[in-house]
């Protein structure tokens, strides 16, 4: 530990007087960088890494600074969490693992999510698998490595101490896509000089002293990713072991998922085991007095989150043996209904194939619905559809504005639904003939329109002058016939008349963004330059 303080202060008194290397800052990097590279560049020539090698101690600083940016306070913002809309694919790494197929069974495997958190901008980075077999009801899987060397990459190879018992991603692959998180200064994401990557425990120790912790940085990511997936898949499982299986933990005390698998990353005596309590701290900081096991017991208590614990015998991790023995943390917590156990196997890994099937099973069994529009041609109703992501019987109820509207009973794997009046609907108290109780997370708001100003509306919008699709999901997609003159006016508003969107068009074709407007009815307005009406139309949004 003294060296690495010792060469942390080192470079701090050099940051400033120095702009490219001399003798002595490369001696010191020679003792920065000796840690082993997850591509042998000789026999894999290409471009793997985010980074190009550090040419300089101002170099180092700035590559430092710029990827650690969160301090543990951050966290009390998580709130104002903004991710984007889509993950976007590391072309140029990509491109090189193409190069070589044999390298992982995929192509492209590299994606990033672009976020920001207390007006700063990061991105969370995992390699994807995407499973090709998967219905309308999407699943996801999200795996956190634990310590050592370029464990992600790893991980997608089927190799090392997370894949001892099961091969984690193609097991998950049967059931979901799969994303393996890549840490900082890990693989890709490697800072490296001279053939070798950073230290881990000089950059640890080098953040602690600017107070952007190692694992509050890391953490800060899973949770943004563990957004993403939970707004784009109907199930999301999030499984960490060792270090991996305690941030996991962690990130679920933020961003409930369906389901949690922790293995050999938790125990009620982290709190007072003195060399664990040390070696988190230096991580993740006070986060181990944030969440300690009261804490973390009682957010438990009321989640969402199914979580399943596990611990082998023989784990060499000083407080994880002592649970498979002793089974001081499933005492403690006591009979919470989402919580489970497993202990019947051997060393510091995931549990075998056949206990996480039965996991995934238990959590994919508990009913999930669709409420979706699926017709809105007809006029003054609107058609909606109920759909279940599995076969079986379903009762459910259906409400508007907060009132019970009917109750449905022995639904099969769908059923239509035409709604007439006005309001906000969704539906609740879903149980299947197992009595296991579901959810549906879609709600829609219908807004009829009178009479009068749908035959208005309808007249001037079926005018063959104009070609759009009706419903939009993502994109309205607007083609003006050559009877236009231009320039032509377009104005887009919602139900209750307020603008959304404006612009001056100059040519035929045109497409509006809707994705991140709310489902429902707007109303298209084309007028030309001396703003008089052209064409009114209407689409819904899904």
């Amino acid at each position: 530990m003294r060296i690495f303080i010792f060469l942390c202060i080192s470079l701090c008194m050099s940051k400033n007087t120095f702009a490219q290397l001399n003798a002595a800052d490369s001696s010191l990097f020679y003792n920065i960088f000796n840690q082993q590279r997850y591509i042998d560049t000789v026999i894999y020539p290409g471009n793997w890494y985010q980074f190009g090698q550090v040419s300089s101690v101002y170099n180092h600083y700035l590559i430092m600074d710029t990827n650690f940016k969160f301090k543990t306070l951050d966290l009390d913002s998580m709130n104002y969490l903004n991710i984007a809309t889509q993950l976007k694919e590391d072309t140029t790494i990509n491109n090189t693992f193409n190069m070589y197929p044999s390298m992982l069974s995929q192509s492209d495997p590299l994606v990033y999510l672009p976020f920001s958190l207390s007006n700063r901008t990061a991105n969370s980075y995992a390699y994807r698998t995407k499973d090709t077999n998967q219905t309308d009801c999407k699943n996801a899987f999200y795996i956190i490595p634990g310590n050592g060397q370029n464990q992600s990459l790893d991980i997608e190879k089927g190799i090392g101490y997370h894949n001892q018992l099961c091969f984690m991603k193609n097991h998950c692959l049967q059931y979901g896509d799969v994303y393996t998180f890549i840490k900082p200064n890990h693989e890709a994401r490697a800072f490296h000089w001279n053939g070798y990557r950073m230290n881990e425990d000089y950059l640890l120790y080098y953040l602690i002293s600017a107070n952007t912790r190692y694992g509050i940085n890391y953490l800060v990511e899973i949770i943004a990713m563990l957004k993403y997936l939970k707004t784009n898949y109907d199930k999301v499982f999030i499984l960490g072991l060792s270090e991996g299986g305690y941030s996991t933990l962690l990130a679920t005390m933020y961003e409930q998922p369906d389901a949690a698998l922790i293995s050999g990353g938790y125990s009620i005596d982290l709190d007072t085991n003195t060399i664990e309590n040390d070696f988190l701290r230096s991580r993740f900081d006070y986060l181990l007095d944030t969440f300690n096991r009261v804490k973390v017991k009682d957010k438990i208590t009321y989640s969402a989150t199914n979580y399943l614990f596990t611990w082998g015998e023989n784990d060499p991790v000083p407080t994880m043996d002592p649970e498979h023995d002793f089974h001081y943390t499933q005492n403690y917590f006591g009979p919470l209904n989402n919580c489970s156990y497993f202990y019947d196997f051997y060393d510091h890994t995931f549990p075998p194939c056949v206990n996480i099937d039965t996991f995934i099973q238990r959590n994919l069994a508990i009913p999930l619905a669709h409420f979706e529009i699926s017709d809105t041609t007809l006029v003054d109703t609107l058609v909606t559809t109920v759909k279940f992501c599995r076969s079986g019987l379903y009762q459910f109820d259906l409400y508007k504005n907060d009132t019970l509207s009917q109750s449905y009973s022995l639904i099969t794997d769908s059923v239509h639904i035409n709604l007439i009046d006005s309001g906000k609907y969704y539906i609740t108290n879903i149980v299947d003939s197992n009595l296991s109780q579901g959810k549906c997370r879609d709600t829609i708001q219908y807004v009829k329109i009178p009479a009068v100003a749908n035959a208005l509306v309808n007249e001037m919008s079926n005018n063959s002058r104009v070609q759009y699709n009706n419903p939009v999901r993502e994109q309205l997609n607007l083609r003006l016939t050559n009877t236009f003159s231009f320039p032509v006016f377009i104005q887009v508003l919602d139900v209750f008349g307020v603008q959304v969107y404006y612009k001056n068009l100059n040519e035929n074709n045109v497409s509006i963004d809707f994705s991140h407007w709310s489902s429902g009815l707007y109303f298209i307005n084309l007028r030309n330059a001396y703003k008089e009406p052209l064409a009114h139309l209407k689409v819904m949004k899904l």
